[in-house]
């Protein structure tokens, strides 16, 4: 069989073969890997939307918000979130989607370490390529001193990403 005309050797009469084999099995891993990632960015973003809901369900637990609620709700936050294997903030925002301010004391809620350096930077797109989860909730925020105190309704901004 050898010496006939044609012939390419116990290798070279597969080799045609080889293109369609390699072809499948590239397609069914690379499908596997789609489908992992896809998983593994909805299990992500699952996790991020329920620690927000619960952090901010401890977080809203009072009807007011005053300055010392505030720093106590600050703590629960700071200490609960790593908890939950997430980075995030709170802040308080005014009509104008400004750092609501309490005399001196502004209503915001951050680490500095997660690319957050004050209040101005406080805004989900400061997290690029993480699963930023953006809840906002309405509060009633107790302003002014101890004679003359006002309930002003503001927004609650929480915000949590992994």
């Amino acid at each position: 069989m050898a010496n006939e005309k044609g012939y390419l050797g116990p290798i070279g009469d597969d080799f045609p073969a080889i293109f369609p084999i390699a072809f499948g099995l590239i397609f069914f891993f690379g499908s596997i890997a789609v489908t992992y990632d896809t998983y593994t960015q909805k299990k992500d973003l699952g996790q991020s939307m329920r620690a927000n809901l619960l952090l901010s369900r401890g977080v809203r637990r009072e009807t007011i918000v005053n300055e010392e609620y505030w720093s106590e709700a600050c703590g629960f936050f700071q200490g609960t979130k790593a908890n939950y294997g997430v980075g995030g903030y709170m802040v308080v925002r005014t009509e104008e989607n400004e750092v609501m301010d309490l005399d001196g004391t502004g209503l915001f809620c951050y680490e500095e370490a997660n690319g957050v350096s004050g209040p101005d930077e406080i805004n989900p797109s400061t997290q690029r390529g993480k699963r930023v989860t953006l809840m906002t909730y309405p509060v009633a925020v107790e302003i002014g001193g101890q004679t003359e105190k006002q309930t002003r309704l503001r927004t609650l901004e929480v915000v949590t990403w992994k």
